[in-house]
């Protein structure tokens, strides 16, 4: 390409907006779709500021008590463990995988701290400010007095993972942690620890007064101090309601007595407790707006009565104090947030836009400028008579939405209970707005959807296909014209063809069935497997998996190809592959390009490729955080995109990036001819000294970029005819741009 200015480069980048290096593999990063909906781990409160911190960097803060929130990213792929506020503007976060972030503006902006950046912490804790106790993994503890930014560590002879502190004054403090680890600092001297006769992990503790303190282990177990921490009471077992071991979600006293919540992570439940005195203890009844969630932080403040909790599940509840005994938590309506919990699909059209959705009415979440903003589509459906679900979506164009959604309702007639649902198709743009909508009158609910293009697309139950020709405006009905089965799956790898995975009850065999004219004739290729799933790569091409007993309690998995249409099967040979025979794992296929990949997740995550159709492997191992379930692979410039029940994904940093490029200034700056040719002249009308000078295509992927030379003109000829944004960059950095058109 010839151009005439100093430097004109192609750039590759990556695909969504927070780019955060991912643990112990090069070339994957890892995003977080919806920061509003991360799971929360700490919570802290001074006079109206309060912030809660959650995994990957989220942080919600609300600088009115609560009356109004925002949310940031401090920048990391981290999970913050902890959060320390230590006035109106100043307040630290640390992450339990390494990092301490610091903020100077009441959370609007968030730095890293260069110190202890490779120490992995679970708490902060500072004391007004005087004094600040920070501790973490393998007896990490540190010290700060009188200036949050200046830490310096303590050296105690401990191994313990986890420790966390209680603060009586700038002289007398707790630690505590893991394996009855417990230690206490009177009038300013050295730290001291205490042998309770205990190895079991503290699961909480609480101040009850100025001089006395209680503290919990996993098994119930309670201890009292009355002297800030030197010596300890057993007062015995809590009145057990759990039979395994339990968490504190949160601690509080007040003049009348002590109040805790515990759970039990085997059971999903939790209860509470109250004492007067931190001795003898009662369960306690739950009062209306109790919640069941895991509370992981309460932070409350006496002198108004009222405070903040936090759930696991990311949501913040205003907490009131009526009694000592009885909480009311009422969820806080000015955070605002997604209605998706979790995914259930991600269907992409190109690098900037694609849509996610779960199974929940009005939970599609879809963006066009590659996750920089997303939005919710609503769109009006007649009244339900049950409730309405989700159960696919795709998004054929950069401004149009297909969702089925099934209406599924029950009725009870003695002691037995049917369940019935009807299935629709909805057709939207990007602000809701109904273009088409359709009733499948087969008189049941919709499996799946799949749609090749905009046009041709098909939408399955267990025993009928409808297939639409004009993107859903109108639908053939097909009965599939075999006895005794069961449609398990069914897509459209191109226009017209359509291959569907089968169980035949009466044989209880699988089959494949595929039609090549819309659904009019078909052929039946029985499968020796009793598939649980498919890829359809082609009408010749299909990955699949079974899964083997081998033993009580022992599944072996099994992933087979056909490139004949279902004739003839061959096994994969993935004996070098790691997984846990002893139990289930969730595995992810896919072929693209001639390319199959495989993904597994449940022993930390392992990506396996082949190039020659499954003969030889190559094997890269990725770092996939609490090893949540893979439930989808997308491509996206020939790599993949890994795609995880929790509301994250990991990309490839090979794939280009799209920029948000909607809200440009407008340019003091022409460009002419426009339309043009071969040859794009700028010349700027202004004093402004730009910097660099960038082509954009319409969807925000950076095709060109270079410095700006005054009265430049740029060769233009490899850009195909079409709309771009040519965009100037001045010292700043605040972005102008025009939009170009190119025509030959």
């Amino acid at each position: 390409m010839g151009v005439c200015m100093k430097k004109f480069i192609f750039s590759l980048f990556i695909l969504l907006s927070l780019v955060a290096s991912l643990r112990a593999q090069e070339g994957w990063k890892k995003k977080n779709l919806f920061p509003a909906n991360s799971y929360l781990s700490d919570i802290d409160m001074h006079n109206n500021f309060v912030i809660a911190v959650g995994e990957m960097g989220v942080v919600k803060y609300s600088i009115d008590y609560g009356n109004s929130w925002d949310i940031r990213e401090v920048g990391t792929s981290k999970n913050l463990s902890s959060v320390c506020i230590y006035d109106d503007n100043n307040a630290i976060a640390a992450s339990f995988e390494g990092g301490i972030y610091k903020t100077n503006d009441a959370a609007s902006t968030w730095s890293e701290m260069n110190i202890f950046t490779d120490e992995e912490l679970s708490s902060i804790n500072y004391f007004g400010k005087e004094y600040g106790i920070m501790t973490g993994k393998n007896g990490f503890i540190a010290e700060s007095y009188g200036n949050f930014e200046k830490w310096t560590k303590v050296d105690v002879d401990i191994e313990t993972n986890t420790l966390n502190s209680l603060i009586f004054d700038k002289d007398n403090a707790i630690i505590y942690g893991e394996k009855g680890t417990l230690l206490y600092k009177s009038d300013g001297a050295d730290w001291e620890q205490v042998d309770l006769h205990s190895d079991a992990d503290f699961a909480g503790i609480v101040q009850v007064d100025d001089t006395s303190a209680f503290i919990l282990s996993e098994n119930y177990v309670g201890f009292i101090s009355r002297d800030k921490g030197k010596s300890w009471k057993n007062v015995g077992i809590l009145p057990a309601t759990f039979s395994d071991k339990i968490k504190v979600s949160f601690m509080e006293n007040s003049i009348k007595g002590i109040r805790l919540r515990v759970y039990s992570e085997k059971y999903h439940a939790s209860q509470d407790y109250f004492s007067h005195n931190g001795e003898e203890w009662w369960e306690v009844s739950r009062s209306e707006g109790y919640i069941e969630y895991h509370i992981n932080d309460l932070v409350f403040d006496r002198s108004k009565g009222s405070g903040f909790a936090i759930t696991y599940y990311g949501l913040i509840y205003n907490a009131t104090n009526h009694l000592i005994d009885q909480y009311t938590f009422e969820k806080n309506k000015n955070l605002t947030e997604i209605n998706n919990v979790y995914l259930e699909g991600l269907r992409i059209l190109d690098g900037a836009n694609y849509s996610i959705y779960n199974k929940g009415y009005n939970g599609l979440v879809f963006t066009s400028n590659a996750g920089k903003i997303w939005k919710s589509s609503k769109f009006e459906m007649p009244t339900p008579k049950g409730e309405y679900r989700n159960i696919d979506a795709h998004m054929p164009d950069q401004n149009i939405l297909y969702i089925v959604s099934n209406d599924v309702w029950h009725v009870k007639e003695g002691s037995h209970t049917t369940t019935y649902s009807e299935g629709y198709f909805v057709k939207v743009d990007e602000n809701g707005n109904k273009l088409n909508f359709h009733k499948f009158e087969n008189g049941g609910g919709i499996y799946s959807m799949d749609f090749v293009n905009k046009d041709c697309g098909l939408a399955h139950t267990m025993t009928v296909c409808h297939v639409t020709r004009d993107g859903g405006i109108t639908w053939d009905m097909i009965v599939r014209p075999v006895y005794d089965i069961c449609v398990n799956e069914m897509y459209m790898p191109k226009p017209g063809v359509i291959v569907s995975l089968e169980w035949i009850y009466a044989d209880k065999k699988n089959q494949i069935a595929i039609s090549e004219d819309y659904g009019k004739t078909w052929k039946e290729r029985t499968c020796p497997y009793r598939l649980i799933k498919m890829f359809v790569y082609d009408e010749s091409t299909i990955l699949a998996h079974y899964e083997e007993t081998i033993a009580a309690n022992i599944i072996k998995y099994h992933i087979v190809i056909t490139r004949d249409g279902g004739k003839t099967w061959k096994e994969l040979n993935i004996s070098n592959f790691e997984y846990p025979e002893s139990s289930k794992f969730y595995v992810c296929y896919k072929i693209y390009d001639d390319k199959i990949i495989v993904v597994t997740s449940e022993v930390g995550g392992i990506i396996y490729t082949s190039e020659d159709f499954g003969e030889t492997w190559e094997t890269k191992k990725c770092y996939l955080g609490d090893k949540s379930r893979i439930i989808d692979i997308a491509i996206v410039d020939n790599e993949p995109i890994l795609v995880f029940y929790k509301q994250v994904i990991l990309v490839s940093d090979k794939i280009s990036d799209v920029e948000d490029i909607s809200d440009l200034s407008e340019a003091p700056f022409s460009i002419y001819p426009n339309p043009a040719d071969k040859i794009l002249n700028i010349e700027t009308n202004d004093n402004t000294e730009y910097d660099k000078v960038k082509i954009y295509s319409i969807d925000g992927k950076l095709l060109l970029e270079g410095d700006y030379l005054t009265g430049m003109s740029i060769n233009i000829e490899d850009l195909q005819s079409g709309n771009y944004y040519l965009v100037l960059t001045d010292k700043e950095g605040k972005q102008l741009g025009q939009k170009l058109n190119i025509v030959r």
